[in-house]
């Protein structure tokens, strides 16, 4: 098979102007004064907030001032909290006053928090007062200073006093892009977390070569994790960089909510959100007994073949209000997107568009754009990237390793680890994957999650995954190894359990595992099938945890 083991989108000029956080409000400012940059609603009261850039800029030199005051400069200060205009304006004095930036997830456990917090060094932590109680259970085993990202206001008003004073040293001190600015750790889906350290410029450029390659331009509701790189990344790319106004969604309970107050044009998740915001659509349709109506007009425009998505966006118009009336566009990553999902969107008129990353690269690699794309794929290298095939077999698959302005420069404090991905002037993802005639990505797998049986044979479950994970009663399913078979450990439809039984779902199941394996070779057949009660642990980006999937079989 001929397949590409090298591809490029060059940086087109002016690539680089902007490469640290001041000057991204200031571009910010210049580009779009009068949008406002973020809102958001107070769930009590449903009252919503807007926030023009020049309160930001004001705001967040305010902080910055304030943490130089503080005596922080080039300390490594730790984030943890929930999505909110206080986290970013944290973040941003953070960055700004020329620290270092250590955003952790606020759902894992004390004792994991510490060690992370030991791992960086931290000297400082800033923490949602709904975590105080892990934030003072971290501080009584380490020797961190607490801020509450709560009272930022308190920090606002006290930077401001300091400037006015003419006290403003932390705006003032030169800011080097290259220089270490982010210490984010990767998720540990198979191992142990690594503290992957990039620089400002490293997520800048990042951002606006995946801006530049796909059409951004346009309001969004914003709910991914900040503290993953691709939420905190997307929250800066459509809040700042596009020069549209970002939505914050600050409780997944309230997303509906916030989606009718934003009005999104766009947004960006994961596929376990775009399918519940579907499955949300289809229930509000039913509840207003348009069900039946709904699946005719669908069926008619699939029968015709040429109705334009505006049209079907107009068609659909009053289903469409729950989504907030004006969404065409979902970007989605962090894990493959059913064909379904494609469909499902497609039949209102709202495209669905996959894309690629990877913590060491700042994330973003490839994606799919409005006009340029292929279903299955994850898109197109971002302009300035570099994409390898190393070592392909003779369908052209192989590990997929990148080289750009973004990759990261190692994992902190982890030489060997480094030099294991850095090898050649190549970052090594441990993705499997090919390169098509037209430089568009497909995954196929992870390096680590690989089955090697007996035979030699090797086995990537996420293939078999994607199409066990469609059939019948099947929520959610892990394939693996098990004593040299290939196993599928399923959790299943607890809804279809408790409306045919436990025994008559995982016979149906089981039939249809085993009838379906018949069609691959005989070392790629599923010949275990197990099951378990409850859903499998999740990262904060909604990927299974492959190193915790008996727990709870």
């Amino acid at each position: 098979m001929n397949r590409k083991t090298y591809g490029s989108i060059p940086a087109k000029e002016g690539y680089f102007n902007v490469t640290d956080y001041r000057q991204l409000i200031d571009y910010r400012m210049e580009t779009a004064p009068e949008v406002p940059i973020f809102s958001y609603l107070n769930y009590n009261t449903n009252e919503k907030t807007t926030v023009l850039p020049a309160q930001f800029k004001s705001d967040s030199e305010a902080v910055c001032v304030f943490l130089a005051e503080e005596g922080w400069h080039r300390k490594r200060i730790v984030l943890l909290g929930t999505n909110s205009y206080e986290y970013m304006l944290a973040l941003q004095g953070i960055l700004t006053s020329g620290n270092i930036a250590v955003p952790l997830d606020q759902s894992l456990d004390v004792d994991y928090l510490v060690n992370l917090t030991a791992d960086c060094e931290a000297e400082a932590l800033f923490y949602s007062a709904n975590r105080e109680e892990k934030a003072r259970a971290i501080a009584e085993k380490l020797p961190v200073r607490l801020y509450c990202i709560d009272g930022i206001p308190e920090f606002v008003q006290a930077g401001k006093k300091l400037i006015g004073a003419g006290r403003t040293e932390g705006l003032t001190r030169p800011l080097d892009a290259d220089a270490e600015a982010f210490i984010v750790y990767t998720s540990g889906t198979t191992g142990r977390s690594k503290g992957v350290m990039l620089s400002q410029k490293n997520v800048i450029l990042n951002l606006v070569g995946a801006a530049r390659t796909v059409t951004v331009d346009m309001d969004q509701v914003h709910m991914m994790p900040m503290n993953h790189l691709y939420g905190m990344g997307t929250a800066i790319l459509a809040g700042i960089i596009t020069g549209h106004t970002l939505h914050l969604n600050t409780n997944l309970r309230y997303l509906m909510k916030d989606i009718a107050a934003g009005k999104p044009e766009m947004i960006v998740t994961v596929p376990m959100v775009a399918e519940n915001l579907l499955g949300g659509l289809w229930k509000y349709i039913r509840a207003n007994g348009r069900e039946e109506a709904v699946r005719a007009m669908i069926g008619e425009n699939r029968r015709k073949g040429n109705v334009s998505e505006e049209e079907k966006r107009r068609m659909f118009r009053q289903d469409l209000a729950v989504l907030g009336g004006r969404l065409r566009l979902m970007v989605s990553g962090g894990a493959p997107m059913p064909l379904e999902l494609y469909e499902g969107y497609e039949a209102f008129g709202i495209r669905l568009r996959e894309g690629y990353g990877i913590t060491e690269c700042a994330p973003v690699l490839s994606v799919n754009t409005d006009d340029l794309y292929k279903i299955g794929s994850v898109g197109r290298i971002v302009e300035g990237g570099e994409l390898m095939i190393d070592n392909p077999n003779e369908d052209g698959i192989g590990e997929i390793c990148a080289k750009g302005p973004f990759v990261m420069s190692g994992y902190y404090n982890m030489k060997q680890e480094t030099e294991d991905a850095m090898r050649g002037g190549w970052f090594h993802t441990g993705d499997l994957g090919y390169l098509d005639e037209d430089d568009f990505v497909f995954i196929t797998g992870r390096i680590k999650n690989l089955i090697i049986l007996p035979n030699g044979e090797n086995v990537s479950p996420e293939e078999l995954e994607q199409w066990i994970e469609v059939g019948p009663g099947i929520q959610e399913v892990v394939v693996y190894d098990k004593d040299g078979a290939i196993a599928a450990m399923v959790y299943p439809n607890p809804d279809l359990v408790q409306e045919k039984g436990l025994e008559q779902v995982c016979s149906g199941i089981r039939e249809f595992i085993f009838t379906n394996s018949k069609k691959y070779p005989a070392y790629k057949r599923v010949t275990v099938v197990e099951f378990r009660s409850t859903p499998f642990e999740r990262t904060a980006l909604k990927k299974i945890k492959r190193t915790s999937i008996h727990e709870g079989a």
